[in-house]
């Protein structure tokens, strides 16, 4: 691409600007969306076993202002034991929104929930362990159980 080509590509860029309300909208409805499918996931142990709770929590991010959104918890033995699921923010480098993901009073040991636009459009969430995220796995039940699973061991 020649000077010239890569010019205009970045006067076209600068013509596109992104719609942070409309991002921000999309945010929302995504987490919302996630809460609603790890729901569905673990229906099974709802009111035996785990409690889910949702908390309004306001983020503030450059370009997207502040605003509401829903933190989840999912509550078992009693209330000092729960997984959190703190959303961070949609203005994420290479990324469409995160979620930090741990045991209460572990944070240390969170992963990431990250959302991934993919090639053809779609979105895609998927969880990163360790802090350079180079261990990238698709968000799916199992995934997300053995986490768990993993984390309540060490409080057995």
């Amino acid at each position: 691409m020649s000077l010239k080509e890569k010019l205009q590509k970045l006067k076209e860029n600068r013509t596109h600007e992104t719609d942070w309300e409309a991002r921000k909208n999309e945010w929302i409805r995504a987490t919302d969306e996630l809460y609603g499918k790890i729901r569905t996931w673990f229906a099974d142990l709802e009111g035996e076993y785990l409690t889910f709770s949702f908390h309004k929590k306001n983020i503030e991010e450059e370009s997207v202002g502040t605003y509401e959104i829903n933190r989840l918890e999912i509550i078992f033995d009693d209330d000092d034991n729960a997984v959190i699921f703190d959303p961070v923010g949609t203005n994420i480098v290479s990324a469409y929104g995160r979620i930090d993901f741990y045991l209460r009073g572990c944070k240390a040991d969170k992963c990431m929930i990250v959302r991934f636009r993919e090639d053809d459009g779609s979105y895609q969430w998927e969880i990163l362990k360790g802090g350079n995220g180079k261990r990238r796995t698709k968000l799916e039940k199992d995934v997300l159980e053995k986490i768990m699973e993993a984390w309540i061991d060490e409080k057995i």
